[in-house]
């Protein structure tokens, strides 16, 4: 399955998105072939998405429609071949594809690219990160859409709505409901009870707004609340182990301690469960992300996956060249830090986790490591731990990690040296816990 990396976003302009699922027989297809009249490819959006699921065949058919007079001159996209296959357009012409790059230059009337994506991906062998059957879906909206590079008329960009996209769906005979972790639209149609389909795509820090983060649709069971300013659904395949009100009930004290601790969160969070074959552990997306059926919510170490993973989707830091640990650190230092301030642990338990957490990454002689280790990881919470009491004696309290963590939060994308400069701009010194010689250069 494409794992897209992140893409240059000095060239890259929005596209306006719209998914319509349909298995509706004859009449549906050639719709799908050639666009109807009316339908959203002509709405305010210039481009839009239609995706019709194939549970028979694991696959999804994908087509998109760029309405008359859209701005863009090409789409160049990065795809995976294995996964994203079979591309035709419109005009033959107009499409290029070379190794995993496909160019579409469209006409300037009403065009279309269509393409089929294979679902099913295993992470592991046996153990699945994508899967659809003939009662759900659960996948990433990042592999649905490949990233793209779009070219646009010099002309029309001052004229460019930078609105949000649409996402439409229309569920195949049988499926109930479906969940993303993006805002639903109004439907003044529905029924009582019944959620609206459609959502709308808006991530105001990327001008490429596809439709990221997880997607679970077909016979589910869902829970929701509303959680300070976060609307929460927490769902799982009907008949699955999955502990959704467990999960509920664990973020109605935890996450007001993550919404206090970093200021900005996600207006609405999915979270989505499942059991074998997928694979056991956590794995975070822009605005939601997948917990197996199996993982506790809290370990026996009393430290916390579900709210690890919380801090890689609501800060969304990443360490850059061998910084993998300041991420994987703090977010191992906040899955112990937020259950305590929220309650659930005591100070005695704080201190024995931060004891067994010391113990197990004795060994470690350095933190700079491409990808972070278990080890390192916990070798990096200890030190952030140190850091938060050396913010707090320093400013008498009135700062904690939790500033250090909001700077980063801007940077996104962060080393030592923007973790040393953070720290200096917050206290007006210099950090001896970040002199240590974990950090010294190899």
């Amino acid at each position: 399955m494409l794992r897209p990396t992140f893409f240059q976003t000095a060239r890259v302009y929005p596209l306006k998105i719209t998914c319509i699922l349909s298995l509706c027989g004859t009449m549906a297809a050639l719709l799908f072939l050639l666009g109807a009249p009316g339908s959203l490819a002509d709405s305010q959006y210039p481009l839009t998405y239609q995706v019709k699921l194939l549970p028979g065949e694991k696959a999804a058919q994908v087509k998109m429609i760029l309405a008359k007079n859209h701005p863009f001159l090409a789409l160049d996209f990065n795809i995976d071949g294995e996964y994203q296959q079979d591309f035709k357009a419109d005009k033959a012409s107009a499409l290029e594809t070379t190794g995993e790059r496909v160019v579409w230059r469209p006409t300037r009337s009403t065009s279309w690219l269509s393409y089929r994506v294979k679902i099913d991906h295993q992470r592991q062998p046996g153990a699945y990160d994508a899967m659809i059957t003939a009662d759900w879906l659960l996948m990433r909206g990042d592999d649905l859409v490949p990233p793209a590079v779009a070219k646009i008329s010099k002309s029309r960009k001052k004229k460019l709505q930078l609105d949000a996209a649409l996402l439409d769906f229309e569920l195949p005979g049988g499926w109930t409901s479906i969940n993303t972790g993006w805002e639903r639209a109004e439907d003044e149609s529905l029924k009582a009870g019944e959620y609206a389909t459609r959502f709308i795509i808006d991530n105001p820090d990327k001008s490429f707004d596809r439709p990221t983060g997880w997607i679970i649709a077909g016979k589910l069971g869902t829970r929701r609340d509303e959680v300070g300013s976060t609307r929460i659904s927490v769902s799982a395949p009907a008949g699955s182990t999955f502990r959704r009100l467990d999960v509920l009930t664990f973020l109605n004290f935890v996450w007001p301690q993550m919404e206090a601790a970093f200021l900005q969160v996600p207006r609405e969070l999915l979270i989505v469960g499942a059991d074998d074959p997928f694979w056991r552990g956590g794995l975070s997306a822009a605005n939601s992300f997948f917990l197996h059926a199996d993982r506790p919510l809290v370990s026996e170490n009393a430290t916390s996956t579900l709210v690890h993973e919380l801090f890689h989707m609501v800060t969304r830091i990443r360490g850059d060249r061998n910084a993998d640990w300041i991420a994987e650190g703090l977010a191992e230092f906040y899955s112990f830090e937020l259950l305590y301030r929220a309650g659930g642990i005591t100070a005695v338990r704080r201190e024995r986790v931060l004891n067994w957490l010391s113990e197990w990454s004795s060994e470690v002689d350095t933190l700079h490591r491409k990808k972070s280790t278990g080890p390192t990881t916990a070798r990096a919470a200890v030190l952030f731990a140190a850091l938060d009491r050396e913010i707090r004696e320093l400013t008498n309290n009135d700062r904690t990690i939790d500033d250090i963590s909001r700077t980063l939060m801007q940077q996104r994308k962060v080393d030592l040296q923007d973790l040393q400069d953070a720290f200096t701009d917050l206290t007006g010194k210099h950090s001896s816990t970040l002199k240590s010689p974990l950090l010294l250069p190899q």
